[in-house]
């Protein structure tokens, strides 16, 4: 912090401190590339489009001060390389020797508090509400384990997420993991039996979904061959869980997110979206696939699905994401001695990911019946679809057209998109403190690279506290 801070701190009239503020905050090296737009309460007067700033200092004026020490608080702690590193190791000796007791208590006051909406749909409302009032809407994750919680508790409080688009208007969206709903082996399997047989060989026909009488006989029909009668058995169940799932969007008029995963996972996770792509995105896109865009095959899938939208009328919904699984993917290509599935550099990821921006907003365009769900904490990705929406005079509140970021990380990015008038949303996960813990280690791994490079939103709140303080 500069020197001068303390002179600032002794002057006596509050009109000679109020320009040595500005002066500060305007002249304060440590914060780059601040452009301070012009602002009249809580609007900025600026049009949407106008070059798009993400580290504008005004975007937390409306956070409490304890909450702004506190945020500041757990982002420094996020940057040592060691807590995220080490953290998870250390916490899982701990348990071993049952003396993690000290370490939920930490958590449960720091990162949990800090990352998590809370324990249930009741105690995160809270949250929806804070968020709400910023204009930025909530994408409800309940994010225990499958492996601890009951499968089907976990479908039923989905469900639950899902009928409170009814009643609040800030939750548009909810989200799930496919291994939450049936076990991992039954996935592997189908994955296993699709790429054998489906992915470079005989091809799904879709058209027999549309005509048969029921998407279970579709299902047995494809896979009779290769699964055994019990597998068959839980292909069906988490058939039936889905369409539980898909049903109740239905009636509430809400949409659901479907999280990419593991490659081993990826491609029966995939034709099961496209079930439900088929089945339910008729008239909205009810359902959202995640395409991770650090694989090699990501693009071509996406063209494959918009190009699947068009020959069967259903409305395309794309979530994009870097991806989450790098270094495990990377592990297991080279130990099995097959192709790595990702890109061999980051900037070959940047360019996928923008280039999928470029392709669908193209589309939505065209095409009104696609939709985006840009995830990413990537400035110049969300810059460069600011950009290409002004281009192609797509409306910045869109309904083709959303931005989201993880609950507790890159604040100001969220905050910067509803203050110019974006469909701006959180992830905001729940659960109980234990069966979180997991979500919060795995979390903190698929985004450590951000996680320690929070030094431009830091500087924006320490910019906030400091402005506060020499008011």
């Amino acid at each position: 912090m500069p020197k001068n801070i303390n002179r600032f701190s002794n002057l006596l009239s509050t009109q000679v401190r109020r320009k040595k503020t500005k002066m500060f905050v305007s002249g304060l090296k440590r914060i780059p590339r601040i452009k301070v737009a012009a602002y009249n309460g809580s609007k900025f007067r600026a049009s949407h489009f106008d070059k798009l700033s993400l580290r504008n200092p005004m975007v937390f004026q409306q956070k409490e001060i304890d909450k702004l020490f506190f945020h500041y608080g757990i982002l420094k702690s996020c940057s040592f390389p060691f807590l995220t590193k080490f953290g998870p190791k250390l916490l899982e000796v701990l348990e071993r020797y049952n003396m993690a007791g000290l370490a939920y208590f930490v958590i449960k006051n720091t990162f949990y508090k800090h990352f998590v909406a809370g324990k249930d749909i009741d105690e995160s409302l809270k949250v929806i509400e804070s968020l709400g009032k910023q204009g930025i809407s909530s994408i409800m994750d309940y994010s225990v384990e499958h492996i601890e919680y009951d499968t089907e508790e976990v479908v039923n409080t989905l469900i639950e997420t899902i009928k409170l688009a009814r009643l609040n208007e800030n939750t548009e969206f909810s989200c799930f993991k496919m291994t939450a709903l049936t076990s991992s082996t039954v996935l592997r399997k189908v994955n296993e039996v699709i790429e054998s047989r489906y992915l470079h060989g005989r091809q799904i026909d879709w058209e027999k979904l549309k005509t048969s009488e029921n998407v279970y006989d579709f299902v047995n029909d494809l896979f009779i061959e290769d699964l055994t009668r019990e597998e068959l058995h839980d292909v069906n169940v988490l058939l039936s869980r889905l369409i539980r799932i898909g049903e109740s969007a239905v009636e509430v008029n809400s949409s659901v997110l479907i999280d990419a995963e593991q490659s081993f996972y990826q491609q029966a996770i995939h034709f099961f979206v496209q079930i439900l792509y088929i089945l339910y995105n008729r008239s909205r896109p009810v359902f959202y696939g995640t395409y991770q865009m650090y694989l090699k095959s990501a693009y071509k899938c996406l063209e494959q699905d918009i190009k699947l939208s068009k020959i069967h009328n259903f409305y395309l919904g794309a979530k994009i994401v870097r991806g989450a699984y790098m270094d495990s993917e990377r592990e297991r290509a080279k130990k099995l001695n097959i192709e790595d599935p990702i890109h061999e550099t980051m900037e070959n990821t940047h360019e996928s990911y923008n280039n999928a921006i470029r392709l669908l907003l193209k589309e939505i365009k065209r095409n009104s019946k696609t939709s985006i769900m840009i995830a990413t904490h990537n400035e110049e990705s969300i810059v460069l679809a600011s950009q290409i929406m002004s281009t192609l005079n797509i409306k910045p509140k869109s309904k083709s057209v959303y931005f989201a970021q993880l609950y507790g990380l890159c604040d100001h990015i969220t905050l910067a998109l509803s203050q110019k008038g974006f469909n701006s949303c959180k992830y905001v996960p729940f659960g109980p403190v234990k069966s979180v813990i997991p979500y919060l280690i795995r979390r903190m791994m698929e985004n450590k690279d951000v996680i320690g490079k929070t030094k431009e939103e830091r500087e924006l709140i320490m910019a906030e506290i400091v402005r506060r303080f020499l008011k």
